[in-house]
């Protein structure tokens, strides 16, 4: 142990990953899309009180869970389509109702 080098600040020499914290790995980004957009949804139920649109974000949610557990590592189109789905599911939950 006593060949060691001293202990060093390690931040200063953390880079960030280009493209975000998932940016080289698609099937971790799509996984951290879908849940993103899953539990955006949550916490958009957690609040509604309209029986039609608790019905609409229940499916939704269901939706990216069923897409969720069918993803696979590997298959790039389908993480891509993933994260365009979860986007979509973002930005519609941002729109007023």
């Amino acid at each position: 142990m006593a060949d060691q080098t001293p202990h060093e600040p390690v931040l200063p020499a953390v880079q960030p990953v280009p493209g975000g914290l998932y940016g080289d790995q698609a099937y971790e980004s799509a996984l951290s899309s879908l849940r993103h957009a899953v539990a955006e949804i949550s916490a958009a139920l957690h609040t509604q009180t309209d029986p039609g649109r608790r019905s609409e974000l229940l499916a939704k949610q269901a939706s990216l869970i069923e897409m969720q557990h069918s993803l696979l590592p590997g298959d790039d189109l389908a993480c891509a389509a993933a994260r365009v789905r979860s986007q979509q599911v973002l930005a519609e939950l941002a729109e007023p109702a």
